[in-house]
C-alpha cells in the first residue's frame, strides 16, 4: 500500500485536471496513511526562480477512509503563469516534502523535492468544434498529385515524373531544386479520395514562391509559387474543400526568408533592392549583419535561410493590417502551423496569433514544438505557449516518440507517463486540439522507423537503397497500424502524412518526401485507414474523441488498455503489442473497426488493436 496518494492527472486529486483558466477554483486532495503522525500540512507554489508565491494549509476531510487521512485545499490564480508546487509537513523527525516521482505520483523527500507542474492560462473564447475530432492530412504539395497543366520554372531546375526515384544529390550544384509537378489543382482533384479517408483538415507545407521544392526559403510571401499554381487555384481549393467539409491550414515560415528572395535578393533574381545589395534597402532592417553583406544571422547557420530581425518592420509585414496573415486568412484558410516556433519570441508569436484571431476568432494557431511545449525553455527563455495568447495546439512529437518506443522496444511505461504528463500539463482545449503526428516531412516515415534501421547512422547514398523485405514490411505494417490506432483514439487529432496510408517507405529527408505512389500502394492498408476514418466520423456526434476524458486501465506485459469517457458513452481501446492473444471480457459492445456486436468478451490477436464502444 502506498503511504501517500496524490495523482494530479486524476480529477479526484486535482480538479480541474490539466492547465486551469485564470480565476478558476482548483480543488487539490491528498491522502496520507494513518500510520504517519503529521502536522502543518501545506501546499507551496513557486515561480521559475523557485521563489514562493503562495503557501496554503490543507484541511482534514473526514471521508471515512479506513487507511488514509484525507486533506484538501482550494486555490485560485488571477494571472496566467507556469507554477511549480509541492507539499510540506512536519513530524517528530522534522520537515518533510511531498513532490512527484518518475511516474507523476507522490513521493516523500527529506529535501530537494521534485515539483509538480501547474499551468494557468487565460480563458479561450474560440470555438474549435470545426477542428476537434477531425482527421488531419499533411500534404507536401510538389509530391502529392498533378492536376491540370503542369507548371515549370525557368531553366536550371530538374523536373521528374512521379515514377522516378527521389534525388538526393544537388542538381547544377543546388539541393532541393528537383520538382515532380504536384500542384494545388492536383489536391483539389483528390478531395474525394481524402474524404474517403475521413479527412476533415488539410495541412499544407509552404506554398509561397520559393526556389526549392520544400518552400521553406520564401522568396515572396504574397505570391503562390508558379509550380504549384495561382492564387485562384488556391481559392478554388479552399472553396472546394469547404464544400466537402474540409478546412485548410497552411505553413507559416516567419523566422527566416530565403536568401533568393525579393527581400534579401542575394542572387539578384528580383528587380527589388534587397538587403544584401544595399543598406538603403527597405528590407535592410529585417536582417542582422555582422559583416556586411556576406556575414549575417541565418537559421542554424544555413546561408540560404537568413534569419529575420523580430524587432523590425518585418513583424508588421506579417501581422499588420493587410499583411501576410491577413492576405491568406481573407482567402478562407482556417489556421496556420508555425514553423520552428521556438525560434520566434513571445511577442511576435502573440502578434501572429492575435492577427489570426482578428481575422477569424475560431481559426487555429499550431506550433512546431518537438518537446513538452507546456514547459519548454528555448535559448534560455521559458516559453509561454499555453498562457492563452500564443498557441492553440502543437505537433505532438513526444507522443510519437513514446508510441514508437512502446511498439519497437516494449517500453510501455514511457507512453503511459507521457499521457499522464500531457493530461496534467496541458490546458484542456490544447489537449483537444493536439496534432498527433507519427510521420512528417522532417522525419523518417513511420513504417521505415519500424524496420529498425538507424537512419541517423546512414549517409543519403546508403539510405537511397534501403527498402524492407516482404517479411520486414508486414511486421512493420502491423506496428504502424497499432500506432495509428492510438493516435486516432487518444486525445487530440490524428495527423496522417500523405502516403502512410498506402505503406510508403522512406528514411530521412529527402526520402520521406517521395512522390505519392498512386499506382503502387498497399490497398489492404488503405482499407484499414478508411476504417479508421469511418470510426472517427461515426463517433463525431458522440464527442467521445473530442472531449471525452482519458484514463488508463491496464499497462503491463505489452498490453495497453485505456478508455475515453463522456455522458454519451465509453470507448475502450486495447493495444496488444505482446506475442500472445489477449482476452478482454465485456458484456455488450460495438467493435468499431469491423462494426460488429461483441457479447461476453473479445479476443485481441497479438500485434493488433481493437476499439469498443459501450453506450
Amino acid at each position: 500500500m502506498e503511504n501517500i496518494l496524490y495523482k494530479p492527472y486524476l480529477s479526484f486529486y486535482k480538479n480541474p485536471v490539466g492547465g486551469v483558466a485564470t480565476n478558476t477554483e482548483i480543488v487539490i486532495t491528498i491522502k496520507i496513511t494513518k500510520t504517519y503522525e503529521i502536522c502543518n500540512l501545506m501546499i507551496n507554489f513557486y515561480n521559475d526562480d523557485l521563489e514562493e508565491v503562495l503557501a496554503k494549509p490543507l484541511y482534514y476531510i473526514d471521508d471515512n477512509d479506513y487507511y488514509y487521512h484525507t486533506y484538501q485545499v482550494k486555490v485560485m490564480f488571477e494571472k496566467p503563469y507556469l507554477y511549480w508546487y509541492h507539499f510540506t509537513f512536519d513530524d517528530c523527525f522534522g520537515r518533510h516534502y511531498i513532490g512527484r516521482d518518475d511516474e507523476l505520483n507522490a513521493k516523500l523527500y527529506d529535501k530537494d523535492t521534485r515539483n509538480f507542474q501547474l499551468n494557468i492560462f487565460e480563458k479561450q473564447n474560440s470555438d474549435f468544434s470545426w477542428f476537434q475530432g477531425k482527421v488531419m492530412y499533411q500534404i507536401y504539395p510538389d509530391r502529392f498529385n498533378i492536376g491540370g497543366v503542369r507548371h515549370f520554372k525557368e531553366a536550371g531546375y530538374n523536373y521528374k515524373d512521379f515514377s522516378e526515384e527521389i534525388r538526393y544529390l544537388p542538381y547544377n550544384g543546388v539541393y532541393c531544386n528537383d520538382f515532380y509537378g504536384g500542384n494545388l489543382k492536383g489536391i483539389t482533384e483528390k478531395l474525394p479520395y481524402l474524404k474517403s479517408l475521413g479527412v476533415g483538415v488539410i495541412y499544407l507545407n509552404p506554398i509561397s514562391l520559393s526556389p526549392t521544392n520544400h518552400h521553406y526559403d520564401t522568396s515572396d510571401y504574397l505570391k503562390v509559387d508558379d509550380v504549384l499554381g495561382t492564387e485562384e487555384d488556391l481559392i478554388e481549393l479552399i472553396k472546394a474543400a469547404k464544400c466537402a467539409d474540409i478546412a485548410i491550414i497552411i505553413d507559416g515560415v516567419y523566422n527566416h526568408t530565403g536568401s533568393d528572395s525579393l527581400y534579401f535578393n542575394k542572387d539578384k533574381h528580383f528587380a527589388s533592392c534587397g538587403a544584401y545589395q544595399s543598406k538603403q534597402s527597405n528590407y535592410y532592417s529585417w536582417y542582422s549583419f555582422s559583416h556586411y553583406p556576406d556575414k549575417y544571422n541565418a537559421w542554424w547557420g544555413i546561408e540560404t535561410l537568413p534569419a529575420v530581425n523580430q524587432k523590425s518592420s518585418f513583424v508588421d509585414f506579417i501581422t499588420g493590417k493587410n499583411g501576410v496573415i491577413d492576405h491568406y486568412m481573407k482567402l478562407g484558410i482556417k489556421g496556420v502551423r508555425l514553423d520552428v516556433v521556438d525560434e520566434l519570441n513571445d511577442e511576435f508569436t502573440r502578434k501572429i496569433n492575435s492577427r489570426i484571431k482578428d481575422c477569424d476568432k475560431d481559426a487555429i494557431t499550431i506550433g512546431e514544438v518537438w518537446e513538452d511545449a507546456s514547459s519548454k525553455v528555448a535559448y534560455g527563455v521559458r516559453k509561454q505557449y499555453f498562457d492563452g495568447s500564443e498557441l492553440d495546439s502543437v505537433m505532438n512529437y513526444p507522443l510519437k516518440n513514446a508510441i514508437v518506443d512502446f511498439l519497437s522496444h516494449n517500453r510501455l511505461e514511457r507512453l503511459v507517463l507521457w499521457m499522464r504528463e500531457e493530461v496534467n500539463n496541458f490546458p484542456k482545449h490544447v489537449i483537444n486540439n493536439l496534432m498527433n503526428v507519427l510521420s512528417t516531412h522532417d522525419t523518417p516515415r513511420l513504417i521505415s522507423v519500424f524496420s529498425g534501421v538507424n537512419f541517423n547512422a546512414l549517409s543519403k547514398h546508403d539510405m537511397a537503397s534501403i527498402f524492407m523485405t516482404k517479411t520486414e514490411y508486414f511486421k512493420a505494417r502491423a506496428q504502424l497500424m497499432m500506432a495509428y490506432l492510438m493516435t486516432y483514439t487518444l486525445p487530440g487529432n490524428p495527423s496522417l502524412y500523405y502516403g502512410d496510408e498506402i505503406g510508403m517507405e522512406g528514411g530521412k529527408d529527402p526520402f520521406c518526401r517521395r512522390p505519392m505512389a498512386w499506382d503502387n500502394g498497399d490497398t489492404e492498408l488503405l482499407s484499414y485507414f478508411k476504417k479508421l476514418g469511418n470510426m472517427r466520423s461515426y463517433l463525431l456526434p458522440y464527442r467521445i474523441l473530442v472531449d471525452g476524458t482519458y484514463q488508463e486501465e491496464r499497462y503491463d506485459n505489452n498490453v495497453y488498455i485505456y478508455n475515453r469517457l463522456n455522458d454519451n458513452g465509453k470507448l475502450i481501446v486495447i493495444i496488444n503489442n505482446s506475442d500472445y492473444d489477449y482476452y478482454y471480457p465485456v458484456n455488450k459492445a460495438l467493435s468499431l473497426l469491423e462494426m460488429n456486436e461483441i457479447n461476453g468478451g473479445v479476443v485481441v490477436k497479438e500485434k493488433t488493436g481493437i476499439v469498443l464502444l459501450i453506450k
